[in-house]
């Protein structure tokens, strides 16, 4: 006589990495909507979202808003080496912190805006033989899923 088995596949838990890539492309909504800010707790875009109110959201951006997205284009340089090299070249009045977030992206993290405006306005914007682009810091970069044109 056969038995009737069954098998039970438990749900498969999602990796990290997958869950970054993952995003939903109206996460930076409510930060785009600054003169429109709902004072009360942000409606949740997604079931597995955490709502925060707009006060937590601001105060977990505040201490990046001096911070400036990097993407380097052309020969590969090894992080010690960038960091080194743009120390040298931006002469920032404070240590910079250079994290690096895949895909050839890079945040600079300042805490003054002097260091960030000074980047902006006068470079430079070459390290060796590669180019970078730089701007502002926004919340939820997904450097995967980022475009650049090159004019």
């Amino acid at each position: 006589m056969e038995k009737d088995t069954q098998v039970v596949k438990e749900p498969r838990e999602h990796s990290f990495k997958e869950a970054l890539l993952n995003k939903n492309p109206d996460l930076n909504w409510e930060y785009n909507q600054l003169n429109n800010k709902d004072k009360g707790t942000m409606a949740c875009l997604n079931s597995e979202a955490i709502p925060l109110s707009w006060e937590d959201k601001m105060r977990i951006y505040q201490p990046w808003e001096s911070s400036l997205i990097v993407k380097m284009y052309g020969k590969k340089l090894t992080y010690s080496y960038l960091k080194n090299n743009l120390v040298g070249l931006w002469k920032p009045i404070e240590p910079l912190i250079l994290i690096d977030l895949g895909w050839d992206y890079y945040i600079a993290k300042f805490n003054k805006h002097e260091n960030t405006d000074k980047v902006l306005q006068k470079g430079p914007r070459f390290v060796t033989e590669s180019f970078l682009t730089i701007k502002k810091w926004k919340p939820n970069l997904a450097p995967e899923e980022t475009t650049y044109r090159i004019l």
